[in-house]
C-alpha cells in the first residue's frame, strides 16, 4: 500500500535559522501521526512542508507518491488543513462557508449533512450569520466544519484543539477516529501530550527543529500510555537542550 506521505531528509532553513533539520517519517493510510514539542520546535513548518505550502530547503516531501509543491489539482485535494488561525471568508455566512469549500474540492452537496456537523461543534445558532463577527475559536470550528463535510483522505491539523471549547474538542475527537477508521490519515501537531496520547498511534517528539524521539502505541491499542508519552517527551526535550548547549559552548 502506498504511503499518504512521505518525507525524506527534509531540512529548512529560515535565512540563518535552522528551523528543521534532517526528518524522515512514512505515514500510511488510516494512521493518526502526532508532532509533539515545545513553542519553535519545527512542528508548523513539518506540517506546512507536507501540505506544500513551503519547500523545503533540502530533501523531499511526498504525497500518494507526488511531491508535495508540485501537486497536481486531484491530488492537492485529497489534503485538508486545519491551520491554527484560518483565513475565512468573512462576508460568506457559516453555512455558505461550508458549501464554498465542498464545491472547490469537488465534494457533494448535503445541506442537512452540514448543518449536522455545524451542530455537532455548537454552533448551529451561528449557521446562517456570516463570519466575520466569530470569535477566534468560532472561526477554527467552522473551518473544522468544512473540512469534515469534505472528508479529503488526509487531513493536517496544526493545533486543532486550540481556543475550541471542550464539548467541540470531544465531537472532534469522534470526527477524526471516524475519519481513521474509514482509512483517511490524519496529522496533529501540539504542544499538549493529553491530546496526542488520546488521539494519535504514534508521535513524534521535536526539539530543537530536530526528531527527539518516537513514542508509539501498544500493539492493538488505538492511543498511547500517557505517562510513557510523558516520560519519554521529559527525557527527549531535556536530551536536546543539554546537546544544544553544549554546542554552544564548544
Amino acid at each position: 500500500m502506498m504511503n499518504a506521505i512521505v518525507l525524506e531528509s527534509v531540512a529548512h532553513r529560515y535565512d540563518t535559522v535552522a528551523a528543521l533539520h534532517d526528518l524522515s517519517v512514512a505515514i500510511a493510510p488510516g494512521e493518526v501521526l502526532g508532532i509533539v514539542g515545545p513553542n519553535g520546535a519545527g512542528k508548523s513548518t513539518c506540517l506546512s512542508i507536507m501540505t506544500g505550502i513551503l519547500e523545503p530547503t533540502s530533501g523531499r516531501a511526498t504525497v500518494f507518491g507526488h511531491v508535495a509543491t508540485t501537486l497536481d489539482p486531484a491530488t492537492r485535494r485529497k489534503i485538508g488543513a486545519v491551520p491554527q488561525d484560518p483565513a475565512l471568508f468573512g462576508w460568506l455566512t457559516l453555512v455558505e462557508y461550508v458549501q464554498a469549500v465542498t464545491s472547490a474540492y469537488g465534494a457533494a452537496r448535503d445541506d442537512t449533512h452540514h448543518r449536522t456537523l455545524i451542530a455537532g461543534l455548537g454552533l448551529a445558532d451561528a449557521a446562517d450569520r456570516t463570519l466575520q463577527g466569530f470569535s477566534r475559536g468560532m472561526q477554527k470550528k467552522a473551518h473544522f466544519a468544512a473540512m469534515l463535510a469534505v472528508s479529503p483522505p488526509i487531513l493536517i491539523l496544526d493545533e486543532p484543539f486550540d481556543s475550541i471549547d471542550t464539548d467541540a474538542v470531544l465531537f472532534l475527537q469522534d470526527a477524526l477516529q471516524a475519519h481513521k477508521d474509514r482509512g483517511g490519515t490524519v496529522v496533529v501537531s501540539t504542544h499538549l501530550l493529553e491530546v496526542a496520547a488520546g488521539l494519535c498511534h504514534r508521535v513524534l517528539l521535536l526539539a530543537g527543529g530536530r526528531l527527539a524521539g518516537v513514542v508509539e502505541s501498544a500493539h492493538g491499542a488505538t492511543s498511547l500510555d500517557p505517562a510513557e508519552l510523558k516520560r519519554q517527551y521529559r527525557q527527549a526535550v531535556t536530551t536536546e537542550a543539554s546537546t544544544s548547549l553544549i554546542g554552544s559552548v564548544a
